[in-house]
């Protein structure tokens, strides 16, 4: 569903990009960075995630 309607709405040219996801070279957002307390990135997710998914990265640090 989410897929489908970030289709409709870039049909529609209602997606702009925001200035922090540019500056950053981010393709898309949401975009989540799991991160040790030491600085190493441990996950990254482009879009949507569910819970489970973010749960299952947070349990292995």
């Amino acid at each position: 569903m989410v897929a489908r309607a970030d289709s409709v709405l870039r049909r529609r040219a209602q997606l702009q990009p925001a200035s922090w996801t540019e500056a950053w070279g981010l393709q898309i957002e949401p975009y989540t960075v799991v991160v040790r307390g030491d600085g190493t990135v441990v996950a990254k997710y482009e879009g949507v995630l569910a819970p489970e998914e973010l749960r299952a990265a947070l349990d292995a640090l």
